[in-house]
C-alpha cells in the first residue's frame, strides 16, 4: 500500500536537557487499517535510550506503545482498535 501523510508536530520545550512532550498528527489519504504501520522519523539528537516499547498517547488508534530507535531517530507504530479512516487525523504523543 502507498501512502500520503499529512504530518504536523510541535514540541514541548526548547530547553536542552530538558524533558520534552512531541506531538505529531497523521492524517492518511487512504484507511489505515488495523495491524499497518507508519515510520515516524528525524527526531535525532535525543536522549532517549532505544525501546521495543515506548509509550505513546494515541487515543488507541495506534496502539499504546511503539518501537523507537534512537540512533536513526524513528518510532514505529501499529494500528489498532480498527486503525484510522481517510482523513481522519490521528494524534500521536510521545516523550
Amino acid at each position: 500500500m502507498i501512502l500520503d501523510l499529512t504530518t504536523s508536530h510541535t514540541r514541548s520545550t526548547l530547553l536542552a536537557g530538558a524533558t520534552e512532550t512531541i506531538l505529531v498528527i497523521l492524517t492518511a489519504n487512504v484507511d489505515f487499517p488495523t495491524g499497518s504501520t507508519v515510520t515516524i522519523a528525524g527526531f535525532t539528537g535525543t536522549q532517549t535510550v532505544s525501546s521495543g516499547s515506548l509509550a505513546v498517547n494515541a487515543s488507541g488508534l495506534m496502539g499504546t506503545s511503539g518501537v523507537w530507535t534512537q540512533s536513526s531517530g524513528t518510532l514505529v507504530l501499529t494500528a489498532a482498535n480498527g486503525g484510522t479512516a481517510q482523513g481522519a487525523a490521528c494524534t500521536v504523543k510521545f516523550i
